[in-house]
């Protein structure tokens, strides 16, 4: 059972961890270079082929759905979606559907009087730079259950099995609602009282390296991201936010009732618009993404060569947070976004969250609070850095993550379908699934109190 957020003194140990730049397990400086060796070992080589030299995947005669021979794993099918607000009322996309919740999890254990994270260099074939910093466990279902072939991962035991550690976290968080059909991960953090075998791919970090990391870009990626966003933090600016927690559940609430999001999943070769060429499907305006396939090979994944599909961006998007000062207080403007394959139609989401080009939108469809980004001679950016999505199912698809704050009235009105919130009330939200991957993202580099 999880520990709720209330727990003041598990709260303090993950705060100071926060806080903590000095290594226990091993010295500051030597992490990149064995995050470089780690780099060189994991001998990743990938490249982009033509859809007929996939092995096991294949698109149906039929409906020219893309998936594999097993049935396992995921497929990329069409869908038609309507929403009853938003610049377009109604169109249709490619999309991912891997219905088996997979696990995202983080081992942690106090020492020296300091928590640690037990993190992973994992080379996926999507990734920016080959091998990026991995929860412990990163692994679907059909991966764990060696649907593959291969072999099981490291320390999967510790989050399958009862007994081998105390749980702090465990809440089922969703993955991005514009390219998968209603996934969600179990994200998880375990603590042990002693270490592990350890192995070569792995190395214990405090969450202050890790948010210092987060400033790199590309280096820290997606899944490591959201489980680290659900770490337990004190609440800064208790008594001083602009609305109560009732407040903004009814908020929430109300914007769920009110808008909503009609999903028919239709066959992928009928999708108006998408044109499938040899080595790709891609949108006739050339935005949005791509469904693309890659060959790829390396010496220290469950199985050492294979094929698959990957989403392509076109050009990185945004992951945006506006940020205000009220009541003394920092607060953050969250939007209630819709998108196809969220869980539950509307979730948290960061004040922009969009796809690339950004220089593409028009005035008709552009999302609102782009340009304060594009030109924020109006503000001060706490935040400004790339991040990458997950390269399992990604193909060097990142995003620009920037927090911005602006002066103003304390006061000042929130546009429909938007609410400030405080960091604390963010991750009280957060424990109950609410919030959407881009926030979380943005979550895991703050710290109550901090910029």
């Amino acid at each position: 059972m999880s520990l709720p957020l209330v727990e003041s003194d598990l709260a303090a140990s993950f705060e100071a961890s926060a806080r903590t730049l000095e290594n226990r397990y091993q010295d500051p400086g030597t992490f990149h270079a064995w995050f470089r060796a780690r780099r060189e070992a994991a001998g990743l080589h990938v490249e982009r082929i033509p859809f007929d030299r996939l092995r096991g995947w294949r698109f149906d005669p039929v409906t020219g759905d893309l998936g594999h021979e097993s049935g396992r794993f995921f497929q990329v099918i069409g869908c038609r979606v309507r929403v009853s607000r938003g610049a377009v009322a109604e169109w249709e996309q490619p999309i991912i559907r891997q219905p088996e919740v997979g696990v995202l999890g983080v081992l942690t254990r106090v020492t020296g009087g300091v928590r640690h994270f037990l993190m992973q260099a994992k080379a996926e074939p999507g990734n920016v730079g080959a091998v990026q910093l991995s929860p412990t466990v990163q692994a679907t279902r059909s991966n764990y259950t060696r649907a593959h072939g291969g072999a099981t991962p490291p320390y999967l035991e510790y989050f399958l099995e009862r007994g081998h550690g105390r749980v702090l976290v465990d809440r089922l968080q969703s993955e991005q609602g514009a390219r998968f059909l209603r996934k969600r991960n179990r994200n998880i953090i375990v603590e042990v009282d002693e270490e592990p075998e350890a192995h070569p791919d792995f190395r214990w970090l405090t969450l202050g390296e890790v948010r210092r990391l987060l400033a790199r870009p590309s280096l820290v990626n997606m899944d490591a991201r959201s489980v680290l966003a659900n770490c337990p933090l004190p609440e800064a600016d208790e008594g001083r936010s602009l609305h109560s927690v009732d407040e903004l559940v009814g908020w929430i609430t109300e914007q769920r009732s009110l808008h909503h999001v009609e999903v028919e999943p239709i066959p992928l070769g009928r999708t108006r618009a998408w044109r499938r060429t040899a080595d790709e499907l891609a949108h006739r305006d050339g935005r949005y993404f791509r469904v693309v396939a890659v060959e790829a090979s390396a010496e220290r994944r469950e199985v050492a060569r294979w094929t698959q599909p990957l989403l392509a961006s076109v050009a990185p998007g945004l992951v945006g947070l506006v940020a205000r000062r009220i009541r003394g207080a920092m607060h953050y403007l969250v939007q209630a976004k819709m998108e196809p394959g969220g869980p539950d139609g509307v979730e948290m989401a960061p004040t922009v969250s969009c796809s690339g080009p950004l220089d593409r939108y028009t005035a008709a469809d552009r999302p609102p609070f782009l340009e304060a980004f594009l030109r924020p001679a109006a503000g001060r950016l706490l935040l400004d850095t790339v991040q990458s999505e997950e390269g399992g199912r990604f193909w060097r698809f990142e995003n620009r993550n920037a927090i911005l704050e602006v002066a103003g009235p304390p006061g000042a009105e929130e546009p429909e379908g938007y609410a400030w919130m405080t960091h604390g009330q963010i991750l009280e939200f957060l424990r109950h699934g609410y919030c959407h991957m881009d926030l979380r993202s943005l979550l895991s580099a703050m710290v109550p109190g901090t910029p």
